[in-house]
């Protein structure tokens, strides 16, 4: 089953918003099995999933350098997707799991230090596609951006240099919204969320949806529904 690795240096940059957001709308039918796991060494994923929610979502942490590969093909035969969320792009856990990745996913906001680390996420990809003689699929995504809003001047500066040096740019970003933090403090996936106590989530819902949405089509090539 695919394999998405969510990767980049800096803490902070919404990976793992980034990845729990995609477990909740990939296991929104209760029937689409969820891996993710949590290398993160803060390990907030693993917090997650001590809360009460009922999506089938596994979260597993007990993994190295040494045991990863082990780990991605052991949950890849159970799950039907698998998420990795690594410490870091330079470590060379993130590389073992990058190499065994059907897609990685690199999140950044519109700064120029997030750019930096893009960049050196990407340099550390390309590294890797010499080590193993061939391609990584790979996307850029933003995320924290404000739906509907006027960009500003740095940020449309920064989409621009991305499109120019010909990187990959997924099409729907991941807006700053509510029900995303809501997600961590009440720990429970984005559709077991109450509207009546998180503004806005009807319209955070669809825009994870179509991010995710994005998301398959770049891991697969063709339009695939999810709930």
């Amino acid at each position: 089953m695919p394999v998405i690795s969510v990767v980049n240096a800096k803490g902070g940059s919404g990976k793992s918003t980034t990845a729990l957001v995609l477990a909740s709308m990939l296991a929104a039918d209760g029937d689409t099995k969820v891996t993710i796991i949590d290398a993160d060494r803060n390990q907030p994923l693993a917090k997650w999933r001590q809360g009460q929610s009922k999506l089938p979502i596994r979260v597993v942490t007990d993994t190295s350098e040494q045991t990863i590969v082990r780990t991605i093909h052991a949950e890849r035969d159970v799950a039907d997707f698998v998420l990795v969320d690594p410490e870091g792009t330079a470590s060379h856990l993130s590389s073992r799991a990058m190499m065994h990745s059907d897609l990685v996913v690199i999140p950044l906001s519109a700064s120029l230090l997030d750019k930096d680390q893009a960049e050196r996420g990407i340099e550390v990809i390309q590294n890797v596609e010499l080590d193993i003689g061939r391609e990584i699929n790979y996307v850029i995504c933003f995320n924290r951006t404000n739906s509907g809003a006027v960009l500003p001047r740095y940020e449309r500066d920064l989409r621009q240099k991305i499109i120019e040096a010909e990187q990959p740019l997924l099409k729907t970003d991941l807006n700053h919204r509510q029900a995303y933090i809501s997600m961590f403090v009440q720990r429970l996936s984005l559709t077991e969320l109450d509207p009546s106590q998180v503004s806005g989530l009807e319209k955070a819902v669809n825009n994870a949806y179509a991010f995710t949405q994005d998301v398959l089509d770049r891991l697969i090539g063709r339009k695939r529904e999810v709930a």
